[in-house]
């Protein structure tokens, strides 16, 4: 409420994308993108500027499919 006052507030949709429904997927590449920084001895400088070339591209939700729905339900009896 405060911060919405001056009018100059905006949505950060542009700059952030919120990855919590394809959760497992992003914790897998972030896990890899450090990794392979390590590996490759990078400063965090250096590692910043290979991540903000290549950012990682998932999609930011993936919905199970109608099998793996089922699956799912089975193997919960």
């Amino acid at each position: 409420m405060v911060l919405g006052r001056t009018g100059r507030l905006k949505p950060a949709e542009d700059w952030f994308t919120h990855y919590w429904g394809n959760k497992p997927g992003y914790d897998a590449e972030i896990s890899r993108v450090l990794a392979d920084a390590f590996i490759d001895g990078l400063s965090v400088k250096d590692a910043a500027a290979r991540y903000r070339d290549n950012p990682i591209d998932l999609p930011p939700e993936v919905r199970p499919s109608a099998f793996e729905k089922l699956r799912t339900r089975i193997n919960r009896s």
